[in-house]
């Protein structure tokens, strides 16, 4: 197909009109601009004040390239292998889940718990993915001695890229919550603070969820078998207990749907002042648990 003025708000309506049956306007119009930002090497700002400039038919082909990927679903993070959480950039493909808002809102309410500590944290990130949680408590806490675990070899090269790429420095590991005796620090009761945004997703939810995640981002990140849904908290909140010091902090995003039976889990593990938090969408997806002294 050719744009007969290679303008780019030609390219504009054409991006918007291909991809009007799978998003609406705004998101449409959006994906053009990052696109144009990445194809182009131009701030958005730019690129809105010079809507009238044409591209050669080089570039215009590799617009023509995106929006086909596009138009069969797949996540313009991975067209370009590049997310944003918080202030960082991160590289993503089909490997790792894609960093979600509800995501940065655990990092916030993370940081809001523990910004006025006076320690040298350690921190201990679970099912790390991308490395988003554990680079940006990194980011916020200097000092911090942190430490990320992923079951995925190709997420935790991933992880490791964007450690460096960002200039933190994570101790990463791989293990397998469920099966392996996690032996991540040298002494029981270690850490402060601990991360996680672990699968929760019900097999029966597939239906609910949007193809673009269903069919590209990485299924083992995702679900959980319907039988056992809350197989990772009930590991989280025994390595919380084993693992955190007393007065240590855990926090962890959650299924929505299975809020109050996953603050059961915490509490009858034994962690305290268990609380659940709204998103902005005002959904329950985190919950936060900590370690007392029961001597």
């Amino acid at each position: 197909m050719r744009i007969k003025d290679n303008q780019l708000n030609s390219i504009l309506t054409f991006f918007t009109e291909e991809l009007k049956n799978l998003y609406p306007y705004a998101e449409s119009e959006s994906l053009f601009y990052w696109a144009a930002e990445e194809l182009l090497s131009k701030s958005r700002m730019e690129l809105k004040s010079k809507l009238q400039e044409r591209i050669n038919e080089s570039d215009l082909l590799l617009f023509f390239e995106v929006v086909k990927r596009l138009h069969k679903g797949e996540p313009i993070q991975y067209i370009f292998e590049k997310a944003y959480f918080s202030d960082l950039i991160l590289k993503v493909n089909s490997q790792v889940l894609i960093p979600r808002p509800e995501t940065e809102e655990l990092l916030f309410w993370t940081i809001k718990g523990k910004k006025q500590t006076n320690i040298n944290l350690k921190i201990l990130d679970l099912c790390t993915g991308s490395g988003c949680l554990a680079i940006a408590l990194a980011k916020q806490f200097p000092m911090a001695e942190v430490h990320a675990v992923d079951f995925s070899t190709t997420a935790l090269q991933i992880a490791q890229e964007n450690a460096i790429n960002n200039q933190t420095k994570i101790l990463f590991q791989q293990a397998n919550l469920l099966q392996d005796k996690l032996q991540i620090a040298p002494t029981k009761n270690y850490f402060h603070l601990i991360v996680s945004n672990p699968p929760y997703v019900r097999e029966s939810e597939k239906k609910y969820i949007r193809p673009n995640v269903l069919h590209f981002e990485p299924e083992l990140a995702l679900f959980v078998k319907d039988e056992d849904p809350l197989i990772f908290y009930d590991a989280l909140a025994q390595i919380a207990m084993q693992e955190l010091q007393i007065g240590g902090d855990i926090f962890v995003e959650i299924n929505e749907n299975l809020a109050k039976e996953t603050l059961q889990i915490f509490q009858d593990h034994g962690l305290d002042n268990c609380e659940l938090k709204k998103d902005l969408n005002d959904k329950w997806r985190m919950l936060h648990g900590q370690k007392k002294d029961r001597s």
